[in-house]
């Protein structure tokens, strides 16, 4: 939309479609928003790829958050080659950590876990996915990185640890409160880098309510403890 004495009269072209259209543009810059009331009127909408936007935005915080260099979207490596030595199934993972003494892999996904499940309802895809780029990367340590939701309660931070079978690969899962985004950097630097000791070692894991019930004394205790 150019310069004009009656903006709101004139087409705008949107983005990705190079549609022109006076509707849409229109109502957002008149401060116009959508009812809920029946009947037919004008409305806009702003959808979002929310995975490449949480991808983007982690991407950046990474390279925030020390230690080590941080490579987005990396390329150049692959799970496999044929017996000629050509390299098939390339790998592109969304952050390569070199830290000083390793090197991580970090991928997210803009999904909601569930938390009274074992395996948090993650895809059996992103785990294999995660397995091949630590393989292929050499990596000890791997980080699946998801948005914190209320239903996992607590704070953001790490979720579980997983051990990848007859390796030494470790594959964290992890969250970050996008909803406070000036505490993400530092919500990376700590799971980067502490790796999840300390306090962030405490693994929230589903437990039946006779065993919450049995843990209260015990949680009480410590709490006190740590008053003192």
């Amino acid at each position: 939309m150019g310069d004009s004495r009656l903006p709101l009269r004139e087409p705008a072209r949107l983005d990705r479609t190079s549609t022109a259209s006076t509707g849409s543009p229109a109502l957002f810059l008149a401060g116009e928003w959508q009812s809920t009331a029946s009947g037919s009127a004008p409305g806009f909408a702003l959808p979002f790829l929310m995975n490449e936007l949480f991808e983007e935005f982690i991407g950046r915080s990474l390279r925030r958050a020390p230690p080590g260099r941080v490579a987005l979207q990396h390329g150049g490596r692959h799970a496999l080659s044929d017996a000629s030595g050509n390299d098939l199934f390339a790998l592109r993972p969304d952050a390569v950590i070199d830290a000083p003494t390793r090197t991580i892999i970090v991928d997210t996904k803009w999904k909601r876990l569930n938390p009274r499940q074992r395996d948090l309802e993650i895809s059996s895809s992103g785990i294999y996915r995660m397995l091949a780029y630590a393989r292929a990367y050499g990596a000890a340590r791997a980080i699946l990185l998801y948005p914190w939701s209320a239903e996992i309660g607590g704070r953001d931070g790490f979720l579980r640890r997983w051990k990848a079978a007859n390796t030494n690969c470790r594959l964290d899962i992890a969250t970050v409160d996008v909803g406070k985004p000036r505490d993400v950097i530092g919500a990376l630097h700590r799971i980067v880098e502490f790796g999840g000791t300390g306090e962030n070692a405490l693994l929230r894991q589903p437990t039946s309510a006779a065993a919450a019930s049995a843990m209260a004394p015990a949680t009480r205790a410590r709490s006190a403890s740590s008053i003192v």
